[in-house]
């Protein structure tokens, strides 16, 4: 006598990639699962403390596991990811829990470029100093390359500079003269940004300086964005 018995193994963790922007992780197992809905990414998922502060873990399809990173997330492309949770199991209920498995975490197969705003006075006098800062939508720290177009040896001095502020000196300028300002960016998964470019000007009558304010990177949708504007005169 002989019985015909069909075995079903047990899930797997096969795939884990960010999306275009690094904003989630894509994690993909090597059947339909029994996984549903919203779970407990600490419970699931090591390591969790790179995930930032407050992540999301949702199936979004019997296959496909989405992770919506939290703010401060820190995991980079090449990290070690680990199915740790309890109880998921084929999608016909029929295989024994998944045990823990890994993957290396991939790079999007596409990086989104950043989007740059850039905000500073256009119009400076000779004794005050210019702040030029850059706003994006990337959720994680860009890394920026600023110069001068118009100047080498400025275009030399703002190449070192790579955070998202530039401060420059009014007396370093020649009055009259117009300076183009340039900024690029690049994510911490590839993506490079245009190159955004901003209008300098010192001038001899020195003008009211305009400042705008607004809370740090990163925003969310749809949540408001409130922006101040202060005005005072010149050194």
């Amino acid at each position: 006598a002989y019985a015909q018995v069909t075995y079903y193994r047990a899930p797997l963790l096969a795939a884990a990639r960010f999306n275009a922007i690094g904003s989630q992780l894509i994690l993909t197992f090597d059947q339909a699962t029994s996984g549903t809905g919203a779970i407990s990414c600490a419970a699931s998922l090591q390591p969790n403390s790179t995930l930032g502060t407050s992540p999301s873990c949702t199936w979004s399809s019997p296959t496909t596991l989405t992770v919506a990173l939290g703010a401060g997330a820190t995991v980079l492309p090449a990290a070690a990811i680990t199915w740790v949770g309890i109880g998921l199991k084929s999608a016909n209920l029929a295989s024994f829990s998944a045990g823990n498995s890994s993957t290396l975490l991939l790079r999007s197969a596409y990086a989104e470029p950043p989007t740059l705003m850039v905000v500073g006075s256009n119009e400076i006098g000779t004794c005050d100093v210019a702040k030029i800062q850059v706003f994006s939508t990337s959720p994680r720290p860009l890394t920026y390359r600023w110069g001068c177009r118009s100047h080498p040896d400025l275009n030399a001095n703002f190449s070192s500079e790579t955070s998202d502020t530039l401060m420059v000196a009014g007396h370093a300028l020649t009055p009259q003269t117009p300076y183009q300002i340039t900024v690029s960016a690049e994510s911490f998964l590839g993506g490079i940004s245009d190159e955004a470019i901003h209008y300098l000007t010192v001038l001899d009558a020195p003008p009211p300086l305009l400042s705008i304010e607004m809370p740090p990177a990163p925003y969310a949708r749809p949540a408001d964005i409130w922006v101040n504007a202060a005005a005072q005169y010149s050194a």
